[in-house]
């Protein structure tokens, strides 16, 4: 793990010693490094797949148990352990914008999308070292960073 500063009002991001990819806490860089171990904290008795999360763990075994929420668009098949999961999960086929930005009012599927809109707004990022550029989600970012390093 190794830390890489960013200009000034810019946060201070973690790296993958491994690959490269860059984490705002420590929380995150660490269920980042079980993907290169493959040592998870939750693993499927039935198909003997990892998980880092609890969350992500419970809403994958109830696809082998047949419980839960199914996402019923064709081709989906995913499971939620809530209706509410599955209902902002089904906004991504609708097209249907539950979130919206206070600033300028653009609709999002997910909360994820609309906090790192919302960064935009704030001149909150990751600038890159090489080239100056400033980007406002660590994987746009780590996108970047591989193509510049190049």
């Amino acid at each position: 793990m190794k830390k890489e500063t960013t200009s000034p009002g810019l946060e201070t991001a973690l790296e993958c010693a491994e690959c490269g990819k860059q984490y705002l806490n420590k929380g995150s860089l660490s269920r980042h490094m079980q993907t290169h171990t493959g040592i998870y904290k939750y693993t499927c008795h039935v198909c003997q797949k990892g998980y880092s999360r609890l969350e992500d763990y419970k809403d994958h075994i109830m696809k082998h148990e047949g419980k839960g929420y199914c996402c019923q668009y064709i081709g989906c098949g995913k499971s939620f352990r809530s209706g509410k999961g599955m209902k902002m999960h089904q906004s991504e086929h609708t097209g249907i914008f539950p979130f919206h930005c206070g600033t300028c009012n653009q609709g999002f599927h997910l909360r994820a999308q609309l906090e790192v809109h919302e960064n935009q707004h704030e001149g909150i990022g990751f600038q890159c070292l090489k080239c100056g550029k400033t980007l406002y989600s660590q994987k746009d970012f780590q996108k970047h960073k591989e193509k510049c390093n190049k």
